[in-house]
C-alpha cells in the first residue's frame, strides 16, 4: 500500500505534535514545559509573538505569565487593561461552552492594541479532567496572514497533550517547593529602594532571594520584574488609601523562584520628613511548604465554603446551579458570595473575579476598570 503523501506544512504539524507529546511526558517544571510547548506550537502556527500562561486549575484565572518576543509595554497593557476586563471572563465562558480555541476579537481589543500593530490573536485553552491548566495566546501583527481553520484545528488537536504536560509540571513545581529545607533560603531578605525605585540597601539574604526570583525573561538590571509588580501594586494601594480609610498603603504578593521556593513580598513606603526623600522597603519572606495554602484563601482569608462557591462562580455557574451542586439554599449561596465580596472589597461577581486576578499576579489597574468588562 503506498505511503500517505503529505505536504511540507502537514509534516511540520506532525513533528510539532510529536514534540508536544514528548514534552508532556517529560519530568519538567512549568517554565521549561511552556518553553517547549510554545516553541512547537509556533512551528505549526507561525506567529510574530506568543505567550503561554498558567491558570488556577479550579478557578480558571491566570496565575503566571510567560511570553516569547512580546515587548514589555505590550505585555503590561495586556495584563493591566485587557485580561481583567475581557479575556479572563471570556476564557472561562468559552471553555465551559466547549470552545477551547478562539480567534474572535472585540472592538475593544482592536482599539486597545491598534497602536501596537496587533491585528489578530488566537487563544487556545488547555483544559483537562475538569481543570484549567493554562492557555496559549498566539499573536499576528500587520502584514501577517489570518489564522486558518487548519491552524485552529491543530491547536485543538494538541490541547489534551499540552494540558497533561502542564498538569504534570504543576506536580513537579509543588515537589520542588517541598525540597530539603537545607537547600532553601529560610531567612527573610530586605530591600530598601530610593524615590526612583533603585536599591540603596540589600541584605545578604535579600541578594540570594532576588537572584532566585529573577527569570530568563527579565531585562538587565538590579531587580527582577516581580519587584516592579509589587511596587505597582503598592502604588495602586497607596492611591486607594488616600480616599478609603479602610485601605492600608501596603502591598503583598506571592511569587515563585526558579528553585521552586515560594516567597511572600511585602512592600511599604515611608514618606519621609520635610528634608528626607521617601524610601520603600520590600520584605522578601520565604514561605514554608507547610504554610502554602491556596492563593485565594491566603490573600483574603476566605473560608473553605466561600472558596468553593467562588470556584463555581468562575466556572460560570448560576446561583441556582451552585446551590444544587452544594446542597444548599440559594439564599445561603448569596450570603457566601456577599461575604467573599466584602472580604475582597468589591460589589459584584465580575469585580470579584477581576480583583482576585489582579492581586494574585500583582498587576494593578485603575480601580474603576474592573467593573468595565464586557
Amino acid at each position: 500500500m503506498p505511503a500517505r503523501r503529505t505536504t511540507p506544512r502537514q509534516r511540520i504539524a506532525d513533528q510539532a505534535l510529536a514534540g508536544i507529546r514528548d514534552a508532556a511526558a517529560a519530568p519538567l517544571d512549568s517554565i521549561r514545559m511552556r518553553e517547549l510547548i510554545g516553541g512547537h506550537l509556533a512551528r505549526a502556527v507561525p506567529t510574530s509573538m506568543y505567550s503561554l500562561n498558567l491558570l488556577d486549575p479550579e478557578v480558571g484565572l491566570a496565575t503566571d505569565y510567560w511570553s516569547h518576543s512580546i515587548p514589555p509595554a505590550l505585555q503590561r497593557k495586556y495584563l493591566d487593561a485587557f485580561y481583567p476586563v475581557e479575556e479572563a471572563m471570556s476564557t472561562i465562558e468559552d471553555t465551559r461552552a466547549g470552545r477551547l480555541v478562539s480567534t474572535r476579537h472585540s472592538a475593544y481589543f482592536h482599539d486597545l492594541f491598534k497602536s501596537d500593530g496587533v491585528q489578530q490573536r488566537m487563544r487556545g485553552v488547555f483544559h483537562h479532567r475538569g481543570g484549567f491548566w493554562g492557555y496559549a495566546c498566539l499573536i499576528r501583527t500587520a502584514g501577517d496572514p489570518p489564522f486558518t481553520d487548519e491552524e485552529a484545528a491543530f491547536v485543538r488537536r494538541v490541547a489534551p497533550h499540552a494540558s497533561r504536560g502542564l498538569r504534570r509540571a504543576a506536580v513537579i513545581d509543588n515537589g520542588l517547593q517541598c525540597m530539603d529545607e537545607a537547600t532553601v533560603t529560610q531567612r527573610p531578605g530586605v530591600v530598601v529602594l530610593d524615590a526612583r525605585d533603585q536599591p540603596v540597601l540589600v541584605s545578604r539574604a535579600g541578594e540570594q532571594i532576588l537572584e532566585d526570583l529573577r527569570s530568563a525573561a527579565d531585562e538587565p538590571g538590579p531587580l527582577p520584574a516581580v519587584i516592579g509588580s509589587v511596587l505597582l501594586l503598592l502604588q495602586w494601594q497607596t492611591a486607594r488609601a488616600r480616599t478609603d480609610p479602610g485601605v492600608t498603603a501596603e502591598a503583598r504578593l506571592s511569587a515563585r523562584g526558579r528553585t521552586g521556593q515560594r516567597y511572600t513580598l511585602y512592600a511599604t513606603r515611608n514618606q519621609g520628613g520635610t528634608d528626607q526623600a521617601p524610601l520603600t522597603t520590600v520584605l522578601l519572606a520565604p514561605e514554608h511548604p507547610a504554610e502554602a495554602g491556596t492563593t485565594l484563601a491566603r490573600l483574603y482569608g476566605l473560608s473553605p465554603r466561600e472558596r468553593e462557591v467562588l470556584v463555581r462562580i468562575a466556572r460560570g455557574e448560576s446561583t441556582r446551579e451552585i446551590a444544587t451542586h452544594l446542597g444548599l439554599s440559594t439564599w445561603t449561596i448569596q450570603e457566601h458570595v456577599g461575604n467573599a465580596c466584602a472580604k475582597v472589597g468589591v460589589r459584584t461577581r465580575r469585580e470579584l473575579l477581576a480583583r482576585i486576578f489582579l492581586d494574585t499576579i500583582g498587576a494593578p489597574a485603575d480601580p474603576g476598570s474592573v467593573s468595565g468588562g464586557t
